[in-house]
């Protein structure tokens, strides 16, 4: 894949080899049992609650345009994206969010806190053949994205360890070994976020926060983020999209037309649409989610995860998506912007949702006698 270079080297990470170290009984002396999220000794108990809604989903749709993956009280669901009932691909007491189609289909990427610690992990969309990519235990890896050729993921990256949370930088994981950074921590300390590649590969899209210290109050109002564009060939870093109310969450469609973005406006989260060939900027929808953007410390992203197909775009009431016929899709689950790559208008168009929800919730500890 042009811009990124071959990565297939036997590197592996010295907090993958910690986290390998730590966990064995034999090589720590620890003869406690490991820690099983989906075990852990406590008193439990099962509710089951169907729903037609929900909030600060993300939502991917599938490259042949026939089904949505979405995520929602930390499990995953598919439907049909012409909407029905949800059918449950990854449950159970871990949380699983952020799911994305691989570009050909074939695998479905998400982030779970199944091995004790949010990490990358990819299986068929069905949920079968469930497979780690990632190993931390300490750090923090939070936004996730496929690169072009489905053969690498790119992720935001923070360090465990304060001040370090503060900061952040995208690396490259091959999934056959291998990591490297493609965008470093920014100049003024701060962090890069919501990673969206080219499908050719030569450009990474993603979000970077411009203020220069920490601060309390943040207004969202103000020129709190940008979406910048990085040349994985030459290195050139460019602004994408800015201003009053920031720029982030950016995804790109699948014939490099089109960017999608979010941004403040008064008091409503929009979704923007820019032109790459003209630079023009439109407004397509004003009914998201709130975003984060006004967070103090936005450890997550400033918007729920969003996926292309062939030319759409996407957005939604929670997450927002791109079809083949550069459309987006939601309703419960996400909006599609629908627009072919000979027009330029954009619609919106929803898939309802039916999700039976199932959820392992823990008992409370009560403390008992004289304290």
């Amino acid at each position: 894949m042009q811009g990124l270079g071959p990565v297939r080297h036997a590197l592996v990470s010295s907090f993958a080899c910690a986290a390998a170290c730590t966990a064995s009984p034999c090589l720590s002396g620890n003869t406690e049992r490991a820690w099983d999220v989906t075990n852990t000794g406590q008193p439990y108990r099962d509710i089951t609650f169907t729903t037609t809604e929900g909030t600060w989903m993300s939502v991917d749709i599938s490259p042949d345009g026939k089904s949505l993956v979405f995520d929602l009280l930390g499990s995953i669901y598919q439907i049909p994206s012409t909407g029905g009932d949800a059918k449950l691909i990854h449950g159970g007491p871990a949380m699983q969010r952020t799911p994305s189609f691989s570009p050909d289909g074939r695998k479905l990427l998400y982030i779970s806190d199944a091995s004790g610690a949010e990490n990358a992990w990819m299986s068929n969309p069905d949920g079968s053949d469930a497979q780690q990519i990632t190993h931390e235990t300490a750090n923090l890896l939070m936004s996730i994205a496929w690169a072009g050729d489905g053969e690498s993921v790119v992720g935001e990256y923070i360090e465990g360890r304060y001040p370090a949370r503060f900061t952040s930088d995208l690396r490259l994981f091959d999934l056959l070994g291998g990591v490297r950074t493609i965008v470093p921590t920014p100049p003024n300390r701060r962090d890069v976020a919501e990673p969206a590649l080219s499908r050719d590969g030569r450009y990474i899209y993603y979000t970077e926060r411009l203020a220069p210290t920490f601060q309390i109050y943040v207004d969202a109002n103000h020129i709190n983020y940008a979406v910048k564009r990085s040349d994985l060939q030459t290195g050139a870093v460019e602004e994408m999209a800015s201003s009053w109310g920031g720029g982030f969450d950016p995804q790109i469609s699948r014939d490099g037309r089109r960017l999608a973005f979010v941004r403040r406006v008064e008091n409503k989260t929009v979704l923007f649409v820019l032109e790459l060939a003209t630079n023009e900027q439109r407004a397509i929808y004003d009914g998201l989610d709130r975003d984060l953007q006004a967070s103090t410390i936005r450890i997550l992203a400033g918007f729920p995860t969003i996926g292309t197909l062939r030319s759409g775009a996407r957005a939604g009431c929670t997450g927002w998506t791109w079809t083949a016929a550069g459309r987006r899709r939601s309703r419960s689950v996400s909006p599609y912007i629908s627009g072919s790559p000979t027009r330029s208008e954009l619609s919106m168009t929803w898939s309802p949702i039916n999700s039976r929800c199932e959820r392992y919730v823990a008992s409370r500890h009560r403390r008992t006698g004289t304290p």
